[in-house]
């Protein structure tokens, strides 16, 4: 990872990772470095439908039709560091980050 520490990467946001013996007030110094602002923007629901004119619909047969388009949670705007993420949900070996759904459809009256 080019966000980790290594000798080819000394000032990766990430540090280097160590235990001391020697120096026993090691990583309790306050720092504000990996402190993360996590607000963030989300569209998390929209569903958009059009109506096609009934001219329209009479030359195809149909008394009605109706197109749709529904989302969640179709982009989400945040400044956190990656991978860092709003509302992320981990567990000791994952982690679940918010699936994108789309839906298209057609309803259509004769």
């Amino acid at each position: 990872l080019e966000e980790s520490w290594s000798p080819d990467n000394p000032d990766a946001y990430f540090a280097k990772p160590g235990i001391s013996t020697k120096d026993g007030k090691k990583n309790i110094h306050p720092q504000t470095r990996f402190v993360q602002n996590a607000s963030y923007l989300r569209l998390r629901n929209i569903t958009l439908s059009y109506e096609l004119p009934e001219d329209w619909s009479a030359k195809l047969g149909m008394s009605r039709a109706l197109l749709y388009f529904s989302g969640m949670n179709l982009f989400t705007l945040s400044n956190m560091h990656k991978p860092l993420y709003p509302e992320q949900t981990s567990t000791v070996t994952q982690e679940y980050y918010f699936e994108k759904l789309y839906t298209f459809g057609v309803k259509v009256t004769f």
